[in-house]
């Protein structure tokens, strides 16, 4: 159990982290829907997304840091700011929001947990993949409402453009025949007719 010293510190470093987790998460959402994610609602949905991310960065590194040793965490804040605060940790679990299906790799953010500066064994008891799948559920339950949005986008986007390549492909306009008044696209349904074939019998 953490003193409350402590606690306000860890409290503290894991706004800072979550702060910067978030703004880099955004410029991805902005960036993959060409803008289209925070254009197409609510003036304020941006605000919120950010808000929710960062509460769920918050809670999830409680879950993580819970599963270290008793008074080690606060120990070990280089090592968690330099893990937290990388490329590699925004990268994966960036997945559980920018990629479907997608989840972290758990062996990836452990060669970047070492990279980070810590060794094996050098918190006896401390499980990585424990506390990592902790944090992981957690973020998961917390950011579910962005996930869904971010989906339902995505969606809307694809069937729009769908939509409009079967609209424009599915017409022919006839420019080479100025003869006729009337210059009517054609579906190609009505011209096309369906090939069918009868098996011949000897004679």
């Amino acid at each position: 159990m953490e003193s409350v010293e402590e606690s306000v510190k860890l409290a503290a470093f894991a706004v800072a982290v979550a702060a910067e987790f978030a703004g880099s998460i955004l410029s991805k959402i902005t960036e993959k829907t060409a803008g289209h994610f925070w254009s197409m609602r609510k003036e304020d949905l941006k605000e919120k997304t950010e808000k929710s991310i960062k509460s769920a960065i918050e809670s999830a590194f409680g879950d993580f840091v819970a599963q270290f040793p008793e008074g080690q965490a606060i120990e070990s804040t280089q090592i968690l700011r330099d893990f937290f605060k990388s490329k590699t940790f925004n990268e994966e679990i960036g997945k559980l929001i920018l990629a479907d299906g997608k989840s972290p790799n758990l062996q990836t953010l452990y060669q970047a947990f070492l990279s980070a500066g810590y060794k094996e064994d050098m918190l006896r008891g401390f499980d990585f993949n424990k506390a990592m799948n902790a944090f992981i559920a957690k973020f998961k339950e917390e950011i579910s409402d962005i996930i869904e949005h971010r989906r339902n986008e995505e969606k809307g986007q694809l069937k729009t453009y769908l939509d409009q390549v079967a609209k424009t492909c599915g017409q022919l306009t006839f420019i080479g025949m100025p003869e006729l008044k009337e210059k009517k696209d054609l579906c190609l349904d009505d011209i096309f007719v369906p090939l069918k074939a009868q098996k011949q019998i000897p004679s």
